[in-house]
């Protein structure tokens, strides 16, 4: 009789969505800045991220490849990013894309992207 192994993933297991969460180094050595596609109140992050475009594209991608693009849009209702693109040269800066289980450490996100902010910038 063959037994049939199975396995679970995260979702499947808890039926949980990965939350989007990226980081930006906006000045040269400085901090890097959290975002997230919702509010992870319990780590300070603020659920600014409103558009990740061709992030399934880039999940799926050959291993091998490393010229890769994504886009992201991030809300400033409360004039941050203003007031950083006002005083501070944004071209060139360090991005990290994660993803993260809610009920997780938060420590525990995992990379699938990191590039630099490139042009256009609207």
């Amino acid at each position: 009789m063959a037994r049939q192994i199975t396995t679970t993933t995260h979702q499947d297991q808890f039926g949980a969505e990965p939350i989007n969460v990226i980081e930006v180094q906006w000045v040269e050595d400085g901090n890097r800045v959290t975002y997230a596609d919702r509010d992870i109140p319990s780590e300070n992050v603020f659920g600014k991220i409103v558009l990740l475009d061709k992030l399934d594209f880039i999940i799926n991608v050959n291993e091998g490849s490393d010229s890769q693009e994504i886009n992201i849009g991030l809300s400033d209702v409360d004039g941050d990013l203003k007031d950083i693109i006002d005083n501070h040269d944004i071209h060139k800066r360090d991005v990290w894309v994660y993803q993260w289980f809610e009920g997780d450490d938060f420590a525990d996100k995992f990379l699938i992207f990191q590039g630099q902010i490139n042009s256009p910038i609207a």
